[in-house]
């Protein structure tokens, strides 16, 4: 494919004519960007930045691949070039750490590490464990607003409930609405 330049925009088109960004690839196919560093000697790792801001002293990246630590990272930045999501090579995330040490992980210097879970209309918010081994799933969750039980935080078991608390502070253990402090079933 041909590279092109413009002289009036200093645009720069690879595989079009007439380029209107700085760069443009474009093909009629798949389009493939390779950055690759080749050293026998040494080890060199690509990067590919993206940068904002109004200059060299208000810039900051937004998102960076750069495999400088030899594991493949891809970071999204916030707005003040501080980490906010990490995707490692073996497939960890994480939000607010650049190492995360499990599959998702969630760290907060500013406070305390919470996710939220927030369910749409008439759908439950859940968390869910599998055990492919026991075949087994359990979930965390709260009841759906149109239910005569909304906002009860249920512990289930392959979708039967083995203990429900309600909004008003009831326990139930093998009820999903209980109507006293304890009940028991």
């Amino acid at each position: 494919t041909n590279v092109y330049t413009t002289t009036l925009t200093y645009n720069v088109g690879i595989g079009t004519t007439a380029p209107s960004n700085k760069l443009e690839v474009a093909n009629t196919g798949n389009v493939n960007v390779l950055i690759q560093a080749n050293d026998a000697v040494n080890d060199r790792f690509p990067t590919l930045e993206l940068k904002g801001g109004n200059g060299a002293a208000g810039s900051y990246s937004i998102l960076k691949f750069s495999n400088t630590v030899g594991d493949g990272i891809l970071r999204i930045n916030d707005g003040n070039n501080a980490t906010a999501m990490t995707l490692k090579t073996g497939g960890n995330v994480g939000i607010g750490t650049t190492g995360p040490g499990r599959p998702l992980e969630v760290y907060s210097a500013a406070g305390d590490s919470m996710i939220k879970v927030n369910q749409g209309s008439n759908q439950r918010a859940q968390l869910e464990y599998y055990s492919t081994t026991a075949n087994t799933t359990w979930r965390l969750g709260m009841v759906p607003s149109l239910h005569s039980n909304a906002g009860t935080f249920t512990l289930s078991k392959d979708d039967s409930d083995y203990l429900a608390i309600t909004t008003s502070g009831n326990v139930g253990i093998a009820s999903s609405s209980p109507g006293f402090g304890l009940t028991v079933v």
